[in-house]
């Protein structure tokens, strides 16, 4: 099927604006219009399927993902209370 271009005004690409994308998944592109003067293209994205999952595999080190030892959790735990605490302190947080 021939990939087509069709112009349409504003009131009818609202209205048919699901129409419209349908036909993009076909391969064909509207110029939307206003008052006969066009203002805006539709058309499909170039490879616009999603991603699989596992595109970033072999990107992280070994044991990036596993637990973080007990001591370093104690850390972020500490430095988050300071930072609350601070925030307290200069009144950054509503009572």
């Amino acid at each position: 099927m021939p990939k087509l271009t069709t112009t349409v005004n504003i009131q009818d690409a609202k209205a048919n604006l699901s129409k419209l994308i349908r036909d993009m998944n076909s391969g064909n592109k509207s110029i939307v219009s206003n008052r006969g003067s066009p203002v805006a293209r539709l058309e499909p994205v170039a490879n616009s399927r999603l991603r699989p999952l596992g595109f970033a595999k072999g990107c992280f080190p070994p044991g990036f993902f596993d637990s973080l030892p007990e001591e370093e959790l104690l850390m972020w735990d500490l430095q988050k209370d300071t930072c609350w605490t601070h925030a307290f302190f200069f009144g950054l947080l509503a009572s």
